[in-house]
């Protein structure tokens, strides 16, 4: 939102499944050009609702849809691999996003509009050097082809849809597993460099993976 918010002067339509969570997000920041709606994207029911509050008070013209939920906990062998856990991440990283695109990419009608999926360098299958991870990186590799296939379909309307890797962030979601990292950004320098990609992206990048710094990364 903060990158959004700084870089743009669009009114940003922000959801989360907490609102205590976009609370303390949208802590300091410009509230007059924030509307949130409470949203998880496991739950149909709640993102169908939400893309029609969104149609009726903004119209059906959106330049932007940025799909960020994630969840992460990572396997060291396939021996740790639990069901209910694989499907977690199934249904965060890749059900959810697909959903949000089945209620949402109506409303994406504005020129030059950009599709954004949140995947991550470990959903890479020709980049898989290390192992492990499994229900993760299956998972985002299943974003990734969500990614391909949606740019064939929003890309006939002229919109650009990518997926992007945001690099290796302190956030929740990953700060038990990647501390020791080499490289560690922080969530606003990621953002910022994401940002900069997002509002210059060009026809041509429909249907790409890239990483922070716009270089492409092996399907």
């Amino acid at each position: 939102m903060k990158a959004l918010l700084e870089k743009t002067s669009m009114h940003v339509v922000a959801t989360s499944r907490s609102q205590v969570t976009f609370q303390q997000n949208a802590k300091n920041l410009d509230s007059s050009r924030i509307t949130f709606f409470q949203m998880d994207v496991t739950k149909e029911s709640e993102i169908e609702n939400v893309a029609k509050e969104v149609s009726e008070q903004f119209g059906r013209n959106l330049n932007c849809v940025i799909n960020s939920a994630g969840y992460l906990l990572p396997e060291k062998s396939i021996k740790q691999v639990d069901f209910e856990q694989a499907k977690m991440h199934f249904l965060v990283n890749s059900i959810g996003p697909m959903l949000v695109a089945k209620h949402f990419s109506g409303l994406l009608t504005a020129k030059n509009a950009k599709w954004i999926n949140m995947s991550a360098r470990t959903g890479s299958i020709g980049d898989n050097s290390l192992g492990g991870w499994h229900s993760y990186r299956m998972s985002k590799a299943a974003l990734n082809q969500l990614t391909k296939t949606l740019s064939v379909e929003l890309g006939r309307k002229g919109a650009s849809v990518v997926s992007l890797h945001p690099g290796t962030v302190d956030t929740d979601l990953s700060r038990p597993y990647v501390k020791n990292a080499p490289h560690l950004m922080t969530a606003d320098e990621s953002a910022n460099l994401l940002m900069d990609i997002i509002l210059n992206l060009k026809p041509e990048d429909n249907g790409t993976f890239l990483d922070f710094k716009k270089k492409p990364i092996v399907w």
